[in-house]
């Protein structure tokens, strides 16, 4: 892979599905249906990425992972490590949690 390439997405996924569609929208020259496509799929893309709350039901964080999560009506800082929440030593259960945001660039 190139320095300049991003990894492609996992099989399955939406935007797998948008570039297909894509493909065959440009095949037929229907460029401002491609064009439509590509705005909707930026902004999914860009509220995907923007921070929320997540439900653990619905996502778990990645291994690791340092996180925000709800205890007992308030917010915690903590870590996701072997499928639970820490903080402070301590196993905790949540419901919601939140990626911490990357730092900004140097």
């Amino acid at each position: 892979m190139l320095d300049d390439e991003k990894e492609l997405p996992p099989p399955g996924h939406p935007l797998n599905a948008l570039a297909t569609r894509l493909g065959e929208l440009l095949d037929e020259d229907h460029w401002a249906e491609c064009e439509a496509l590509l705005l909707k799929a930026c902004a999914a893309r860009a509220k995907e990425r923007a921070p929320h709350w997540r439900d653990v039901a619905e996502e778990l964080p990645q291994e690791a992972q340092e996180v925000l999560f709800v205890r007992g009506g308030k917010t915690v800082h903590g870590a996701w490590i072997g499928g639970i929440f820490w903080h402070s030593n301590q196993k905790m259960a949540a419901a919601k949690w939140m990626p911490l945001p990357l730092p900004p660039n140097a």
